[in-house]
């Protein structure tokens, strides 16, 4: 998802060819430009906004 980012097009063209709404293209991208490959992996499921996981995780 973020490395089509790459290639250039706009975020409605990206969005569409992978089949997501743009608003969350766009809410991965900016997770991605903050917090790098681990914040585009683990997602809100896993780890909390403090970083620690929360309770009910697996693992």
């Amino acid at each position: 998802m973020i490395t089509v980012s790459w290639e250039g097009p706009r975020v409605p063209a990206i969005a569409q060819r992978l089949g997501c709404h743009e608003k969350t293209f766009r809410k991965w991208l900016h997770r991605y430009n903050e917090q790098g490959w681990m914040g585009s992996v683990a997602g809100p499921a896993v780890v909390a906004s403090s970083g620690s996981p929360r309770p009910n995780a697996p693992g």
